[in-house]
């Protein structure tokens, strides 16, 4: 329900009318997920709730949909789920690469030994086996969050200048993050939005006390 209200909201809002009309059932869905989200940003999201990606699509659904419009409606509640994503996009992905005995065993995936976020692979020209793991639950975590702090920050355009520099200083490594090509441009993507923003937000009413 939750991602079918944000997604006819965002069509209902392709006119000015629309868009007015759909502001108060968009601040109710805020509301909601604001009030759904942990106090402690690194906490999650109680399993018997909604999964924190939903909240989260859901807040940039809206901020998409009248964050230009109506910044004053979405500001304060992207400014709560802001530490969540930005926790998530920074989380250590907890990467290893180790040597292992050249036993015969095939490379690629392997569960039974590398369990079930772990590759085996052979290095070329003679290197030997290598096994690398990692946390796929924070590697997509990463992309998903990054996607969903680009649409907050596109739809807020200026109205998101003073959280910019906070979010370029956590997306600016993720951009180089070498396990993953879909981090990187999730957080490139959104990199981009929030210098725009900060842009924005300078050549607006009060200038650099925004930055």
């Amino acid at each position: 329900a939750l991602e079918a209200i944000t997604i006819v909201g965002a069509a209902v809002c392709e006119s000015d009318e629309g868009c007015d009309m759909y502001a108060h059932d968009a601040q109710k869905v805020l509301e909601l997920v604001s009030g759904l989200l942990p106090a402690d940003p690194a906490a999650p999201v109680p399993e018997t709730s909604v999964p924190f990606e939903q909240l989260a699509a859901a807040t940039a659904r809206v901020s998409l949909a009248i964050g230009g419009a109506y910044p004053d409606v979405v500001g304060p509640h992207a400014a709560l789920l802001l530490p969540h994503l930005l926790c998530r996009i920074g989380r250590d992905a907890d990467v290893a690469v180790t040597e292992v005995p050249d036993d015969g065993r095939d490379v690629g995936i392997d569960g039974d030994d590398d369990g079930p976020h772990g590759m085996t692979f052979r290095v070329p020209g003679g290197g030997g086996l290598r096994r690398i793991t990692m946390d796929a639950e924070a590697v997509l975590g990463k992309a998903a969050s990054a996607r969903a702090l680009h649409d907050l920050a596109e739809g807020l355009a200026g109205a998101f200048g003073p959280h910019a520099g906070t979010c370029i200083d956590v997306l600016l490594p993720q951009v180089q993050f070498a396990y993953s090509s879909e981090v990187r441009s999730t957080s490139a993507a959104a990199l981009a939005a929030a210098f725009e923003t900060a842009c924005a937000a300078a050549a607006g009413p009060g200038g650099d006390a925004h930055l």
